[in-house]
């Protein structure tokens, strides 16, 4: 019974992963600390500021920390996913707003084993919309002025 449990959770965290490949991925341990934090870290924060053993909130802005820590909180949550919206320290540019989705995974004793964040970059996603509708707007303008309706062309 354990081992088919464990297998089960090991594979809803295999495919909660897979499913966000391009995001930020970060495994943290019952203290915070990073466990593993996946290449994509690297757009955003110095390398040496995701090491297994740091502390993940010190990637959050202070300002936001009360925030993260009462998301981390597993106790806290009645839901196995949660998402939140909070500001990171990044090397590379302002404070970029990440949407953080959660998932707990407990032991077979009901103690916290790991906490598995999902971040996503919102500015960027929102950014990309409005390159991806200019763009349509742009291959509208491309093919010319609609030409004008008349009482003929209506009537057929």
């Amino acid at each position: 019974m354990r081992a088919r449990d464990a297998l089960r959770n090991s594979e809803e965290q295999f495919r909660f992963i897979a499913e966000h490949a391009g995001d930020l991925v970060v495994v943290l341990d019952h203290l915070r600390l990073i466990r593993y934090a996946s290449a994509s870290h690297a757009r955003y924060f110095r390398p040496d500021s995701y090491e297994p053993g740091k502390p993940w909130l010190d990637l959050v802005h202070p300002e936001d920390r009360d925030l993260a820590r009462q998301f981390l909180d597993p106790y806290g949550h009645a839901e196995t996913l949660e998402r939140v919206h909070i500001r990171m320290l990044a090397a590379s540019r302002a404070d970029p707003v990440m949407e953080c989705q959660r998932n707990t995974v407990w032991d077979d004793t009901q103690n916290v084993q790991m906490v598995v964040l999902i971040l996503r970059d919102v500015e960027e996603r929102v950014r990309t919309d409005v390159e991806r509708q200019l763009s349509s707007v742009s291959q509208v303008a491309q093919r010319g002025p609609i030409p004008p309706s008349t009482p003929s062309a209506l009537r057929g």
